[in-house]
């Protein structure tokens, strides 16, 4: 017994090779644009872990030199919100960049040198450590806003070898973000660029 197969050329060929012509491109444009949806999306989530948290609260002393100054905010990490406006997304010929981009600079309005943005999000990203000097303009200042004016007992005010131990702990909100959405991530870009080729 012998079987035979027929194949009919049925249809608008020249419409169907258009399609197929034009799909690498159709495909290439909806995985760029799914991908600076999904980047958007990180962005957003990052900039609400910096507004809500939750952080360990600013130190008293820190409180202090930011109402001297006539500074009102008291939340770690959006003071003010200079360093959250300038988390974004940057595309690259890699792929989407998120994050803070190295050229985003503080505008300090006393004359002070201007900070860069991703140096500040890296101290509260992992805490940092440090010394610093002690010189005689701040002992006065220390002596005069916490101490009233007078020595503190055991004098020196700067410690015995004039440095003062800064201890910035970490106030992670970069990390957090990709942990709790790296499952989630590859399930959304699917469904981003299904909808994006009209397959869905």
């Amino acid at each position: 017994m012998s079987v035979t197969l027929g194949v009919s050329k049925i249809g608008d060929w020249k419409k169907a090779a258009k399609i197929l012509m034009e799909a690498p491109e159709r495909i290439e444009a909806a995985t760029k644009r799914a991908l600076d949806q999904e980047a958007l999306f990180l962005v957003g989530e990052i900039k609400k872990k910096l507004r809500a948290g939750p952080f360990k609260p600013l130190a008293k002393t820190t409180l202090l030199l930011r109402k001297l100054k006539g500074r009102k905010g008291t939340k770690p990490l959006i003071a003010t919100s200079d360093m959250r406006n300038s988390v974004t997304k940057v595309n690259t010929d890699a792929g989407v960049f998120i994050g803070i981009p190295r050229t985003a600079m503080s505008k300090p309005k006393d004359g002070s040198q201007p900070v860069k943005y991703v140096d500040l999000a890296d101290i509260h990203e992992h805490g940092r450590t440090f010394a610093i000097r002690v010189t005689a303009k701040m002992r006065r200042f220390w002596f005069a806003v916490l101490f009233k004016g007078q020595p503190p007992q055991g004098g020196g005010g700067g410690g015995s070898k004039g440095i003062i131990i800064i201890h910035i702990p970490a106030r992670p909100f970069v990390r957090p973000v990709f942990e709790a959405e790296k499952d989630n991530i590859a399930g959304r870009l699917e469904d981003r660029l299904v909808k994006l080729l009209g397959l869905a």
